[in-house]
């Protein structure tokens, strides 16, 4: 059904109050409201898909920017370790980067499946969470061997590319998203506990009920411990995107 743009911009009650005024058929108001509803919904889901597109794929690719920040400062720097081998390495790691960082910017516009779902089915190793990850092995090979190049200067630490780390500000940024998230799955899970506790049917009887009950108890304790690990984790440690990735005891 076709309805004015304007529209989508009233809320339920104003949309309502406008077409009592119009002298319209019976039934007709009431379907255009719930075209009105059905077409925000999809266009706040669209929006909220892309949103969470920009970020996971900026996650990734901000990373990237910010160690070519630091391999450009580098190059202009005069230091007393430069060296013809050290400039080289520099300027061919540079244009990896810049490589690296075009064709991550154009799956991130040209595909509308997130950086894990690309991924997935691939040889990109680790679900593609890093850009590193995204890397020819045989480029990372090349850079390598450049680096290797550079003669050794005693008190001097070399600059070692492909590190996997993100700038700390965005490191802080991972890790509250995933504590919130954790959060919100341990109230969740809790309250699934409580209810299933409170069942009136719920007897000694229900063996396979208790056992559900159970393992609820378990998962709570599992992401409360992961939910802790979270909180220590420091700025060179890498956030997984879920409390899954964390490491725990069996």
């Amino acid at each position: 059904m076709e309805f004015p743009k304007s529209y989508l911009r009233l809320s339920e009650n104003a949309l309502r109050e406008k077409l009592a005024k119009k002298k319209l058929p019976v039934g007709y108001a009431e379907s255009i409201i719930s075209h009105v509803l059905a077409a925000k919904r999809k266009e706040f889901s669209t929006s909220a898909r892309n949103t969470q597109h920009a970020r996971l794929w900026g996650d990734i690719i901000a990373p990237a920017k910010a160690e070519r920040r630091i391999v450009q400062r580098m190059l202009t720097l005069n230091v007393a370790s430069n060296s013809p081998e050290r400039a080289l390495a520099l300027e061919a790691y540079l244009m990896v980067l810049d490589t690296i960082i075009g064709r991550l910017t154009l799956k991130a516009n040209a595909s509308g499946q997130t950086p894990r779902e690309l991924a997935e089915g691939t040889n990109v190793p680790n679900k593609g969470e890093h850009w590193v990850d995204w890397m020819p092995l045989k480029k990372i090979a090349l850079i390598h061997e450049y680096f290797a190049r550079i003669p050794y200067t005693k008190g001097i630490r070399h600059k070692r590319p492909f590190e996997r780390r993100i700038p700390q500000t965005q490191h802080a940024i991972h890790k509250r998203r995933l504590i919130e998230r954790t959060e919100k799955e341990i109230s969740t899970a809790e309250r699934r506990l409580a209810a299933a506790l409170a069942d009136a049917k719920l007897t000694d009887t229900h063996v396979f009920r208790h056992q559900e009950i159970n393992d609820m108890r378990v998962q709570i304790s599992r992401m409360q411990a992961a939910l802790h690990t979270i909180r220590l984790l420091r700025p060179t440690d890498l956030v997984p995107p879920t409390w899954h990735g964390i490491d725990l005891p069996d």
